[in-house]
């Protein structure tokens, strides 16, 4: 039986990075309490310390930067 992969919204995500960032909580007990790994939500701080409100596109959309024009 294999488990299914989790999703996180957005919103989920920026609640992580908040708890860290702002609420002075470790990536660990954040992790703890939100029920996710702590190397998740450390993905999801440098995320959003590296791209601010670019952060967490969403599913199968890209950041502005990693779009890639087509000649038309």
């Amino acid at each position: 039986m294999s488990k299914s992969r989790r999703k996180f919204d957005k919103d989920f995500k920026e609640q992580a990075v908040k708890m860290v960032l702002e609420g002075g909580m470790s990536k660990a007990e954040a992790g703890r309490r939100l029920g996710v790994n702590d190397n998740l939500v450390g993905r999801w701080v440098n995320d959003f310390q590296t791209n601010g409100s670019q952060a967490f596109p969403g599913n199968g959309k890209l950041k502005p930067d990693d779009e890639v024009g087509f000649p038309t």
